[in-house]
């Protein structure tokens, strides 16, 4: 009975479950999904290679910069991190536009 209604309770509020899913599989899918987005949305087709997506995954509570290589080799890593740092940094403030207009901006 017990193992019944906590299926139950997992089927009516799907919300729930993704707190039984580990980090690092969440983490991983929402990568996966952001570079399909990147692809999808044809974010890689800029002439000079310089297209940048900027994904935010509310359920997973993960960000990403995905860039193409044109503006990889002119913008390091440590960039994309701290605009990955301060995106999650408003969103946690519950100021998630704040954060994308702080993002695109940097």
């Amino acid at each position: 009975l017990a193992l019944a209604s906590a299926l139950l309770l997992l089927w009516a509020l799907p919300g729930l479950r993704i707190h039984f899913v580990p980090h690092h599989l969440r983490y991983q899918a929402a990568h996966l999904n952001a570079v399909k987005q990147f692809l999808a949305r044809n974010v890689h087709r800029t002439a000079a290679r310089t297209g940048v997506l900027i994904f935010v995954s509310i359920a997973e509570r993960y960000a990403e910069v995905v860039a193409d290589a044109g503006i990889n080799s002119k913008v390091g890593q440590n960039v994309w991190d701290g605009v990955v740092r301060d995106l999650t940094a408003h969103a946690g403030d519950d100021r998630l536009a704040d954060g994308f207009i702080k993002a695109v901006e940097s």
